[in-house]
C-alpha cells in the first residue's frame, strides 16, 4: 500500500517549513492498523457512523504527527549528528552537531540542504548513492567517508542509516546518524607516518653507512691533492670548495643518523653568524633566483652552546618556509643581535626569563598566515599545503630544536604583508673566537710501525694505504676478519697497530681485535665507523682502551691519533 495522501501532504509541507499541529495521544487509545477492515474495506467504511469516521480520522492524524515531535526531540538531544529525510529525498531536519561538523550556518537552510545532498549523494560500495539505498528500503553503514566542509576542511565520517516505514511497511523516510571520526583518522595517519619514518630510519641508517664511506673517499683524496699541490696552484680553490661541501654533507649525515637512531648530537660553543655565513651559498641555491636573502649580524655576536648541525637545520627550515610563502619571489631578512633581557625589557615576550640571549629574526614579504592558523603552525604534522606537498614537520622541528637549547620562538604575521619569526637562544656572553685554520700544507705525522688496515670497502682501504705508506708505515691490507687472520699467521714480525672497521661480515672488528691481541699482546687498536662515539660506548660496542674515529674523518686527524697511540 502506498503512503496515504495525508502522509504525502505532511512530507511536502514539512519540506517547505510547514509543521502540523501536535496533539498528544492518550496511552489507552488504540491506533488503527493496516488490517483494520474500516480502512481496507470501502463498503464497511461507508457503514461507519459519522462520529466514528471523525474519531478515526482524528486518531490517524495524531498517529502521523508523532514522528515530527519525536524525531525533533531525539535529534536535538542526541550528542551525535542526525539527519531526518522524507521519502522523496528533501531534508527535513539536520541537528546542530552535523551542521557544526560541516561548518554550515544554522540559519542557512538552502545551502545546508545543498551540502547534505552532496554528502548523501556519495556512492556506497554497491554503486548506489547513500540516499538512494535508503529510499529502496535498505539500511546502510559506510565507514571513513571523506568530505570537504564549507570552509574547505577535510573531515571523515562514519555514516549509518535506516529507512523509516509506515505501519504498512512502505518507506516514508530515513534517519541517518553521522559520527565524526576526523580526529581518529588524523591520529591514525600520524601513527602510519611515524611507522613510515621508523622504517625509513632503518633504511637510511644502512644507506648512511655507505654514504659516509663515499664522503670519506672524496674528502680524503681532496686532502691528499691539497697536500701535494704547491701553494698558489689555481686548483686549490676548487679543492677547498669540494672539501667544504664534503664537511657540510658529513654534518648532515650525522644529523640524519642521530635522528634515525635517536642519538644525542655533540654540542659546543659556536658562532651562529659564521655557520649562517658559511651556508650562504648553499642557501641561495636552495631559495632560488626569485628570493633576495639579506643577512644583518652584530660583529660581536655572542656564542651559543649547541650542535652546529641543529643550527643549520633551524635556519634551513625557516628559510624554506619563507620561500614557500613567496611563490612569486620576495625578500627574506635575517638579523642576529645580542640581547640582554631584564624584567622590564620592552618588546620581549613576558614568558622569557631574564638573561643574555642571541635574538634571531627571520622576516619575509610573503602571503602571511591567517590568525586562525597562526597558533597551530608549530604543531607536528600541521600543514596548510596541498596533500603530498608538505609533511607538517618543518616548523615543528624548528620548535623542537629551540626547546632543546632552552630557547623561545614567537611568530607574528599579517596577511599579504609577511611573517616574522623571533628566536631567543641563551647565549654565552663572549665573542666567538675564530678558530685558527688548519694548515693544509703541514706535513702529516710520520712513523715506521707495521699497520694492518681491515675494511670491507675497497676505496677506504686504498685511501688509508696510500696516506699511511707515504708517511713511512708498513701497511697490510685485508677486506675482512678472515683474511686478516690469515695474514697474521703468515707474518713473522708482529703488527703494532690495527685499524679496523667496526661492522664487517663474518668477523666483527671487535672480535678480530680480540683474536689478534691473543697473538700480539702489545697490539694497539683503532676502530673506525660511522656511529657516534657515545652511542658506541653506550651499546657496549667499543672498549675504552681502543681508540675510536668516526667516519668520515680527516687524514690529518688520523695521523695525529696514530702518533698519540704509539707514543
Amino acid at each position: 500500500m502506498k503512503p496515504l495522501p495525508l502522509i504525502q501532504e505532511y512530507f511536502s509541507s514539512a519540506a517547505s517549513g510547514v509543521s502540523f499541529p501536535y496533539t498528544p495521544i492518550k496511552s489507552e487509545t488504540t491506533l488503527p492498523s493496516c488490517n483494520d477492515q474500516a480502512l481496507n474495506n470501502p463498503l464497511q467504511g461507508r457503514e461507519l457512523s459519522a462520529r466514528s469516521q471523525v474519531e478515526l480520522d482524528s486518531l490517524a492524524d495524531n498517529a502521523w504527527n508523532v514522528p515530527e515531535t519525536f524525531y525533533h526531540d531525539l535529534m536535538y538531544l542526541m550528542p551525535a549528528s542526525v539527519v531526518y529525510f522524507a521519502e522523496a529525498g528533501p531534508m527535513i531536519k539536520a541537528n546542530s552537531f552535523l551542521l557544526g561538523i560541516l561548518e554550515i550556518p544554522e540559519d542557512d537552510s538552502d545551502f545546508g540542504e545543498i551540502k547534505l545532498r552532496e554528502l548523501f549523494g556519495l556512492k556506497t560500495a554497491g554503486g548506489a548513492t547513500i540516499l538512494d539505498t535508503l529510499v529502496k528500503g535498505e539500511s546502510i553503514w559506510v565507514n571513513d567517508v571523506e568530505f570537504t566542509t564549507l570552509n574547505k576542511r577535510k573531515v571523515w565520517l562514519n555514516i549509518s542509516g535506516k529507512p523509516r516505514r509506515d505501519r504498512c511497511g512502505d518507506v516514508v523516510g530515513a534517519v541517518i546518524i553521522c559520527s565524526d571520526v576526523t580526529e581518529f583518522k588524523q591520529l591514525q595517519q600520524r601513527f602510519l607516518q611515524s611507522q613510515k619514518m621508523e622504517i625509513m630510519g632503518l633504511i637510511a641508517s644502512g644507506v648512511i653507512h655507505d654514504f659516509n664511506n663515499l664522503l670519506m673517499v672524496i674528502g680524503g683524496n681532496c686532502e691528499l691533492m691539497r697536500y701535494h699541490l704547491r701553494s698558489g696552484n689555481p686548483l686549490e680553490t676548487n679543492i677547498d670548495e669540494i672539501q667544504n661541501a664534503t664537511e657540510r654533507a658529513t654534518n648532515l649525515t650525522r644529523q640524519l643518523l642521530a635522528f634515525c637512531r635517536n642519538q644525542a648530537l655533540s654540542e659546543s660553543n659556536i658562532d651562529v653568524s659564521k655557520i649562517v655565513a658559511d651556508s650562504k651559498k648553499m642557501l641561495h641555491r636552495v631559495l632560488g633566483e626569485l628570493i633576495e636573502l639579506t643577512l644583518e649580524t652584530d660583529p660581536y655576536l655572542w656564542q651559543v652552546h649547541a650542535n652546529p648541525g641543529h643550527i643549520e637545520q633551524l635556519f634551513l627550515n625557516l628559510l624554506l618556509n619563507s620561500r614557500d610563502a613567496m611563490p612569486n619571489g620576495g625578500r627574506i631578512t635575517v638579523k642576529m643581535l645580542n640581547l640582554c633581557i631584564r624584567n622590564n625589557t620592552p618588546a620581549v615576550p613576558k614568558r622569557i626569563p631574564p638573561g643574555n640571549y642571541i635574538h634571531i629574526s627571520v622576516s619575509d614579504t610573503g602571503i602571511g598566515i591567517p590568525p586562525a592558523v597562526l597558533g597551530k603552525i608549530f604543531d607536528p604534522f600541521f600543514t596548510t599545503k596541498e596533500s603530498g606537498k608538505g609533511t607538517g614537520l618543518g616548523l615543528a622541528t624548528v620548535n623542537d630544536i629551540i626547546r632543546v637549547y632552552k630557547g623561545f620562538v614567537q611568530a607574528t604575521s599579517e596577511e599579504n604583508v609577511g611573517t616574522t619569526f623571533d628566536i631567543y637562544l641563551p647565549a654565552i656572553s663572549e665573542k666567538a673566537q675564530s678558530a685558527l685554520p688548519e694548515s693544509e700544507d703541514e706535513a702529516f705525522a710520520t712513523g715506521n710501525e707495521a699497520v694492518m688496515v681491515v675494511d670491507d670497502d675497497d676505496s677506504i682501504r686504498e685511501l688509508l694505504s696510500s696516506t699511511l705508506t707515504e708517511s713511512g708505515y708498513k701497511v697490510y691490507l685485508a677486506c675482512d676478519g678472515d683474511e686478516a687472520m690469515e695474514i697474521s699467521k703468515e707474518l713473522g714480525a708482529p703488527v703494532q697497530l690495527l685499524i679496523t672497521d667496526l661492522g664487517m661480515p663474518k668477523i666483527s672488528g671487535l672480535e678480530l681485535a680480540d683474536n689478534l691481541k691473543e697473538r700480539w699482546a702489545d697490539l694497539k687498536v683503532m676502530v673506525i665507523s660511522g656511529h657516534n662515539t657515545n652511542e658506541i660506548l653506550k651499546q657496549g660496542l667499543l672498549r675504552r682502551e681502543f681508540a675510536y674515529l668516526q667516519k668520515p674523518f680527516k687524514l690529518a686527524t688520523l695521523h695525529g691519533m696514530i702518533r698519540e697511540l704509539m707514543c
